[in-house]
């Protein structure tokens, strides 16, 4: 195994050194993972090298994303007995920093993750907080998709709300470095910052989720060192267009890989499907006459089904949840 002196000298070799790939350097003795944790260091720091930017987004402009959901779970798809509420609150604000090319920036950030919930396990009821740097690298394809794809390396620590003391007791980690891609896209849907975008309210709608990153514990334990991915895909239709609101019938999955396997790795290793229904009263208005905070705010009802991907559905593991709530984005 490197040394963490090794790795320290290895990254402040990519930052010192941007435009050299040193990456087929580096020590044979390091795995496949780390590898391409440094191929990715040096894209994000090295190969887009700094050029004008165009005058559409300018330098030094700061951005910010926020995503906020509260609900009450049946089950959360942990525990039979959940039956209670569950909240959580994410946000980066960063600055686009570094041009590299048209609207394309190197943008550093700031970001935070609370989970708070009436369950009184630590896991339900933590705070992460730390900073990273991100990159849009296609933002001037004609993909609108590809345009929100993003790449990204943070560094996360994170305390306990409640039940500290069974937390200490595990020796759960307290620090979490991640880098990979994330993912957010929108069809057929109104948006704040895009009036110039026309939604057909006859033709069905769409969004998806995902994310790809490599985690050095993922807050569950030492040497995680392992990825994990996301993607969540919806489709629904508008009901009753012509009103103010937008009722919104849909069908829904959650997919969650990771490399971690077996059976204490069951939360990490499953997929989700059902139906759900939701209603935004804001987002068929005028986008220059609502607050942009509460302009994608959702009301929401969902019944899922789960399935374990290994084939066994753990001893005491839910075989469905059932959620009611409400979700506002600020920037997704």
């Amino acid at each position: 195994m490197i040394s963490i002196k090794e790795k320290m000298q290895l990254r402040r070799h990519a930052i010192e050194n941007p435009s050299e790939v040193f990456v087929a350097k580096i020590s044979p003795r390091l795995d496949c993972a780390t590898r391409l944790r440094y191929c990715l260091l040096t894209c994000i720091f090295a190969f887009l090298a700094p050029i004008p930017a165009a005058a559409d987004i300018d330098p030094m402009s700061p951005w910010a994303e926020m995503w906020n959901t509260a609900g009450y779970y049946t089950t959360n798809l942990e525990s039979n007995n959940f039956s209670n509420h569950l909240e959580r609150f994410e946000g980066r604000f960063g600055v686009n920093l570094i041009p590299v090319a048209k609207n394309t920036f190197i943008k550093p950030y700031v970001g935070y993750v609370m989970v708070y919930s009436g369950d009184k396990n630590y896991w339900n009821n933590t705070l992460a907080y730390g900073a990273g740097v991100r990159i849009n690298p296609f933002m001037n394809t004609d993909d609108a998709m590809m345009r929100d794809f993003k790449l990204f390396i943070e560094s996360m620590q994170a305390s306990w709300l409640q039940d500290d003391a069974t937390a200490r007791s595990n020796n759960i980690p307290t620090e979490d470095v991640r880098w990979g891609f994330d993912l957010w896209h929108e069809w057929n849907q109104k948006q704040v910052y895009k009036t110039e975008d026309q939604v057909d309210y006859g033709e069905p709608w769409s969004e998806v989720w995902s994310n790809l990153s490599y985690h050095t514990t993922n807050f569950n334990v030492q040497d995680f060192n392992g990825y994990i991915f996301n993607l969540q895909p919806k489709w629904g239709i508008y009901l009753n267009p012509e009103l103010e609101g937008l009722t919104e019938p849909y069908v829904k999955a959650d997919l969650i890989l990771s490399s971690r396997t077996g059976p204490d790795w069951d939360f990490l290793n499953r997929a989700d499907v059902g139906l759900g229904i939701r209603f935004e009263p804001f987002r068929k208005g005028n986008p220059d006459q609502v607050n942009p905070i509460i302009y994608k705010l959702k009301v929401f009802g969902e019944a899922v089904a789960v399935t374990y991907l290994n084939g066994i559905r753990p001893a005491g593991r839910p075989a469905s949840d059932v959620r009611v709530g409400f979700d506002f984005t600020l920037g997704y």
